[in-house]
């Protein structure tokens, strides 16, 4: 499992993201079609907050990082990502290391502490 944002892991910050000015190297965004489009435009790295099955399959197929999702659905993703063999990544956000275990044992590929992400301010 790929750790983002652990103390004793390098890793690169995601940017998280709420329109179009902010687009940036590392994107993380809630799905919104418009942003995937100027991310793809812009040629940069980025990630896609999902909460339905649809916007996984387009995450992936458009090329994003990962996807992330909430643990209840996490199940869900990772058996899809392994059934059409993804090149996204499913993950999580958690908070605390006893986390980890639960991730595990729902097959998640990235755990992402909350400490690896960075809103953007202007």
């Amino acid at each position: 499992m790929q750790l983002l944002g652990h103390e004793l892991v390098d890793f690169e910050p995601l940017n998280l993201i709420k329109n179009e000015d902010e687009i940036c190297q590392n994107a993380l965004f809630k799905f919104d079609k418009n942003l995937i489009k100027l991310a793809k435009q812009k040629g940069v790295k980025f990630s896609v907050i999902c909460k339905k099955i649809n916007e996984a399959i387009i995450a992936n197929a458009v090329g994003a990082s990962l996807i992330v999702c909430d643990k209840k659905l996490a199940k869900s993703f990772v058996k899809l990502a392994e059934f059409y063999i993804f090149d996204a990544k499913i993950a999580c956000i958690i908070s605390q290391d006893s986390q980890l275990d639960i991730l595990a044992k729902l097959g998640v590929d990235t755990a992402i502490y909350q400490s690896a992400i960075f809103q953007k301010t202007l």
